[in-house]
């Protein structure tokens, strides 16, 4: 009786003992479901919360864009770059400060993000997607929001010209244009077509030992031409069409074949033209020479060029002020990352694809004479009735601050009269309006769309502590 119990005890002991190994040593995933997951941002060049609008925390389980059927709100916050504080959406610092809690597990969603809505909750669901990241086991790999196809900006570059086209090729007025596209004037000779000499016209005999290699066993010559008529036609040069005047004609041929005899008999016609009647056309040419910017309408964004400087506020043309981006040193009126930051502020429109035009041209002179590419010229119709040509930089060498930048504007941003603080390229005016004039235009911009840890200058990243209860 005595080792039946003893035995009963073993038995126990060691199921006992199984229990609790594997019990320990099992995630505790598998057993228990966590109820509630703890989300901590911090934040790298985070633009504070413009006007008009608020940020929202999101998780969702399908691709995410503007569309985003399944996503699921965290809570609406609103941020302070100076302070580094989070706030309600009322303007009430967060007791919690960058700490945001989601009830239920996080694993089991596969994207969190931050989206931009508008303050007065006009939006339907998720705005414009700003930073996102797929949603990973926090302990081995940390789930780090950068904005959408950031790693696809890095390369890119723009160039932006200064001539003013839509005034008629009037060289006085470069330097109250802004186009993002290099520019060359360029040059050709047109021979006027309706000087051929047809009394000097003549249909020539003539013999041929053989055919070369090249021209095979048989040859096609004109024997003569006929029924010549002069019309007009419509040539393009650049984005300008010139009419010109040519000469069409019919002709008749024959086929000469090689025999093998030699002495072989073919025709050639000559047409004489008077050289002397030419003329020389001069023409703007605008080439998009860019790489090309990500299309970010799937996630609700869109560019937009600006022009920021001293000389639009002393003309009383601005439309606002710049918002600066969530950049350390960006405080002074001296910047020299973004120069004139204090100054006037214009916009030269907005678009999708440097390829493409913008979404308008309220300001040029002709509409006839606009470039097939974002920009604008500043000549009439100006902000605050400031009269043009506008002049966006001086006629001498003056220290004249002024900085040209692009943006990502959100699709529901709540004003027009400044620019949403993610700026992915900037470049300085130039000095004087004589930097301007050259046949040939190309400043190239300064790419700021860098989004790595520990950087100056670039786009927002937030990285997150999860904890998971």
């Amino acid at each position: 009786m005595l080792w039946r119990h003893k035995r009963l005890f073993l038995l126990t002991l060691i199921a006992l003992t199984i229990t609790l190994y594997w019990g320990c040593s099992q995630p505790d995933d598998v057993f228990t479901d966590k109820s509630v997951t703890y989300i901590e941002l911090n934040a790298e060049r985070f633009p504070s919360t413009p006007p008009g609008m608020i940020y929202e925390l999101w998780v969702a389980n399908g691709p995410v864009d503007v569309e985003t059927p399944d996503a699921t709100s965290i809570e609406k916050f609103a941020y302070d770059f100076d302070l580094d504080k989070y706030y309600d959406e009322n303007g009430v610092e967060r007791p919690a400060g960058n700490k945001f809690s989601l009830q239920g597990d996080i694993m089991s969603y596969g994207w969190l993000f931050i989206a931009v809505q508008r303050a007065d909750g006009s939006d339907i669901g998720p705005g414009s997607v700003m930073l996102l990241d797929t949603i990973t086991d926090p302990g081995d790999n940390p789930i780090d929001l950068i904005f959408p196809m950031a790693d696809s900006m890095g390369l890119v570059s723009v160039e932006y010209n200064m001539e003013t086209p839509s005034d008629g090729r009037d060289s006085a007025s470069d330097g109250a244009g802004l186009w993002f596209t290099y520019y060359a004037e360029k040059r050709t000779a047109i021979v006027d077509t309706t000087a051929i000499d047809w009394r000097a016209t003549s249909i020539d005999t003539i013999y041929k030992d053989q055919f070369s290699d090249d021209e095979g066993p048989c040859k096609t010559s004109i024997t003569n031409i006929l029924n010549d008529t002069t019309i007009t036609v419509e040539r393009i040069f650049g984005f300008d069409t010139v009419s010109q005047e040519v000469v069409r004609y019919d002709q008749t041929t024959v086929t000469v074949c090689d025999s093998g005899q030699g002495n072989l008999l073919t025709t050639s016609v000559t047409l004489e033209f008077d050289t002397e009647l030419q003329d020389t056309l001069t023409y703007d040419d605008f080439i998009q020479v860019s790489l090309e910017l990500p299309d970010y309408r799937d996630y609700g964004w869109q560019y937009k060029g600006w022009v920021v400087s001293d000389i639009i506020s002393d003309g009383g043309a601005e439309v606002g002020t710049m918002t600066p981006p969530a950049w350390k040193f960006y405080n002074t009126a001296n910047d020299s990352l973004i120069r004139g930051i204090d100054g006037g502020l214009l916009p030269t429109g907005k678009f999708y694809d440097l390829q493409l035009p913008d979404d308008g041209n309220p300001y040029v002179d002709s509409p006839v004479r606009v470039p097939p590419f974002p920009g604008e010229d500043f000549i009439q119709n100006l902000p605050g009735g400031a009269s043009g040509p506008l002049f966006l930089v001086p006629d001498n060498s003056g220290d004249v601050r002024g900085c040209v930048f692009i943006t990502l504007e959100p699709d529901n941003y709540a004003t027009d009269t400044t620019n949403f603080p993610l700026l992915i390229m900037t470049r300085d005016l130039p000095g004087r309006r004589y930097d301007v004039q050259d046949d040939e235009q190309q400043f190239r911009m300064w790419n700021r769309t860098n989004y790595n840890r520990n950087v100056t200058v670039g786009l927002p990243r937030v990285g997150t502590t999860i904890t998971r209860l």
